[in-house]
């Protein structure tokens, strides 16, 4: 009896094992933890930049080896394993390992190099994967695809060279967190066009699966990167870095529903731009940069929100058609020309508001004789205004009689 039992035992254990194939999960993650445990050892070697070759080396074996697999696998029509090796394979070419990051700490000519021969490889086999997978992607996508990968790849290398020229500041790293957050809102909105060379319902959902992956995991690890590097560089992670994904978030929602209904529309775009203008409210000393010319105005991550605000709000009333978003649009850039901290928009907002009070005073009458001349010049100019306004509902009263088939007529 005991017998009888372990062998279930054991027969549904392989039979969950043959079903699901563990393997080549386990296998990438152990590839991710033996990079990740070698490279964090490796300023500890003589010369650790031909370690750091040799591992890239290995690294990139590996993954022609899944790439190869997945090919093989496919062909027997195992599609979820080809699938779940693709992925893979996707989520190791998204520099994940950030190994090539390391490349640039070392020397930044030999890391530019090595980073050069790595986008030229990532981008061959996005090749072999979208040819063997099935998957037939756009130009567009393939344009931002490389654009994606150059970024996920460029992005350190400038933090690297300008860590090494002593030019490296907080605001740097902002401007990143904000071209990031603009590749994020291209490529969600340019992701379509889709198709599949292959009719089975499954290959076009490994297709659609990989094409998101393809284009949206290099900027995820962007992110990883620009997090890792708040670390390396000792620069202080702020909420305001925050600001460019809330405001993400608000364009991508504008962008992809344009058939939305008006009202949930705007509240989400509102509700976006309104949490990336509040994380942005308190500005770091480190994010505010004054121009050297006093001309000019002083740029920190409030007045950047801002004004990146400003242009998602004029993009919907475009889109849209509505006043709602325009008026919001006026509102949000009066806002970053008034000032760049709180304070300073709250000083001249009380600066303008004195001045629109001095300006009335100046306008409005003194006397009970002065306001009785007024109301009698309002009432003439409303008087011509309503003649105005008649005249035109009475052509256009005119203009539906006419337009109007006549009914007795043709009967």
């Amino acid at each position: 009896m005991e017998s009888e039992h372990a062998s279930f035992i054991e027969r549904k254990w392989l039979r969950l094992v043959v079903d699901h194939n563990p393997c080549y999960m386990l296998s990438g993650l152990f590839m991710l933890a033996g990079c990740y445990m070698i490279s964090s050892v490796t300023h500890e070697h003589p010369d650790p930049l031909a370690e750091l070759i040799a591992l890239l080396g290995v690294f990139n074996l590996y993954e022609f080896l899944v790439i190869a697999l997945a090919c093989w696998v496919l062909r027997l029509g195992l599609v979820r394993d080809a699938g779940t090796l693709l992925i893979m394979e996707v989520l190791l070419i998204a520099d994940v390992t950030m190994l090539l990051n390391e490349a640039w700490t070392s020397r930044i000519p030999l890391g530019a190099a090595v980073n050069g021969a790595g986008l030229t490889l990532a981008i061959i086999k996005m090749r072999i994967i979208a040819r063997y997978s099935g998957l037939r992607l756009p130009r567009h996508a393939w344009v931002l695809g490389t654009i994606n990968l150059t970024a996920l790849l460029g992005v350190p290398g400038l933090l690297a060279w300008l860590k090494s020229h002593d030019l490296l500041t907080a605001g740097w790293l902002y401007g990143a967190w904000w071209l990031t957050a603009s590749l994020i809102a291209i490529t969600v909105t340019a992701a379509r066009g889709i198709g599949a060379t292959r009719s089975d319902e499954r290959h076009r959902r490994v297709a659609g699966v990989l094409y998101v992956c393809l284009l949206a995991l290099p900027v995820a690890s962007l992110i990883g990167h620009l997090m890792a590097a708040h670390y390396a560089y000792d620069l202080r992670y702020h909420l305001a870095h925050l600001g460019p994904l809330m405001w993400t978030l608000g364009a991508i929602w504008i962008a992809r529903s344009p058939r939305c209904a008006p009202r949930p529309r705007q509240v989400i775009l509102n509700g976006a731009c309104a949490l990336a203008i509040a994380f942005s409210w308190h500005v770091p000393e480190t994010l505010t940069t004054m121009a050297g010319d006093p001309g000019f105005w002083p740029i920190s991550s409030l007045r950047v929100t801002l004004l990146m605000t400003t242009a998602l709000f004029v993009y919907g009333a475009w889109t849209s058609g509505t006043a709602i978003p325009a008026g919001t649009a006026i509102l949000v850039f009066g806002l970053a020309v008034c000032g760049h901290t709180p304070d300073s928009i709250r000083r001249s907002l009380a600066t303008t508001w004195d001045r629109c009070l001095t300006l009335g005073r100046w306008f409005l009458p003194d006397t009970i004789a002065g306001w009785g001349v007024s109301c009698i010049v309002t009432a003439f100019c409303l008087l011509g205004a309503g003649a105005m306004i008649s005249r035109i509902s009475a052509t256009r009263s005119r203009e539906r009689e006419t337009s109007e088939p006549d009914v007795g007529s043709g009967s």
